[in-house]
């Protein structure tokens, strides 16, 4: 779809301008969840061949898409002649629940340098974090303390009132004591 690809190629723009600032050698690992078919993983692991990316989907035609694209080295869509780099070595498209993901990802001895999520709403979702919000609350702040930078993906101010809402409920009586709105 058009507007997923867009998205996918602003996301990436914005993703690679932020890493290259934070790690200039290009040599990080960074997880994405809800990959799709991989457009935001396939640009960055073209524009950072040294880095490991792993894209997690819980989607099984789409995880076959982005395996099916990566193993013929294109990109099935157009950018740069560095984001369509070969056949991405430095990309691997998993299969699994999100929820799983953060669980062994949370008990593991290691952190990764980034992490990425989708839009909010898209990773509280019964097709993202099963459950929702009670059930995948505690998945979604597991993955938050497995990343050493976490991008999140918040596409209008509406979305951002509603992630200040659900992380801090609180806030209200924050903004009244102090005065003022946030």
């Amino acid at each position: 779809c058009q507007v997923h690809r867009e998205r996918a190629h602003k996301l990436a723009s914005i993703l690679a301008g932020e890493i290259a600032v934070e790690e200039p050698a290009g040599n990080f690992s960074l997880l994405e969840l809800a990959s799709g078919i991989g457009y935001t993983s396939r640009r960055l692991a073209g524009r950072f061949p040294h880095s490991t990316i792993v894209s997690v989907e819980a989607h099984p035609q789409l995880h076959r898409r982005h395996v099916d694209i990566s193993s013929k080295g294109h990109t099935g869509m157009t950018g740069a002649a560095s984001d369509n780099v070969g056949a991405w070595g430095n990309n691997a498209p998993c299969l699994a629940e999100p929820r799983s993901v953060a669980t062994r990802l949370f008990e593991a001895p290691e952190f990764l340098r980034f992490v990425v999520l989708p839009l909010i709403p898209a990773l509280l979702a019964p097709r993202g974090f099963r459950g929702g919000v009670e059930g995948g609350g505690s998945a979604f702040g597991k993955i938050l303390a497995c990343g050493m930078t976490t991008f999140l993906e918040l596409p209008s101010p509406r979305l951002l009132t509603l992630a200040f809402a659900t992380f801090f409920p609180e806030g209200e009586q924050l903004g009244e004591a102090g005065g003022g709105e946030w």
